[in-house]
């Protein structure tokens, strides 16, 4: 199966498959470890701004990004196209 569109953070694309990219992929564990915590993607995303962690564009990370993250398929196990 092949996962079409925007590379979701936390990945690199090989060809038409998904691989983890290790840094991103760090920083997407330290979201969900933050959410558990503080409950609230606005408080995350405040959160990674005071780590100094960014996007992969130089952006701080906004509620809106945190959220997709969150609810990212591929975190709730619904693709399988992931090395």
């Amino acid at each position: 199966m092949s996962r079409s569109g925007p590379t979701p953070f936390g990945y690199r694309r090989k060809g038409d498959q998904l691989t983890s990219d290790p840094t991103d992929s760090e920083i997407r564990r330290k979201i969900f470890e933050l959410f558990v915590s503080l409950q609230r993607q606005k408080a995350v995303a405040d959160e990674l701004g005071k780590l100094g962690f960014k996007t992969k564009s130089g952006s701080d990370f906004s509620s809106q990004m945190v959220g997709r993250i969150l609810k990212d398929d591929l975190v709730l196990g619904r693709d399988a196209n992931v090395e």
